[in-house]
């Protein structure tokens, strides 16, 4: 059985007003549950703890893209990676 090569592609994109720029995140990972995805601000929140996720990442990236009046959005499904746009 061969198992897909784990993949992330970021681009950057010239953004949407009010914002400058847009960065765009995907991979192919594991992805993330309902429930997981509907918690994804709150620290300790993981999709990955069999593998050492803390689920500090995207809480802690939330906060400084909100500190910097940015905007962050996330679509994921299990199985299925994640995609994660950033705007500031």
């Amino acid at each position: 059985m061969q198992t897909e090569e784990k993949r992330i592609s970021v681009r950057f994109f010239q953004a949407r007003a009010p914002y400058q720029i847009q960065i765009e995140w995907l991979d192919n990972g594991c992805g993330m549950s309902k429930e997981v995805l509907s918690a994804w601000k709150k620290p300790f929140i993981t999709a990955r703890l069999e593998n050492g996720g803390a689920g500090l990442g995207l809480s802690l990236s939330w906060k400084v893209i909100q500190n910097m009046d940015g905007l962050m959005e996330i679509d994921s499904r299990p199985d299925d990676g994640c995609r994660i746009q950033i705007f500031l």
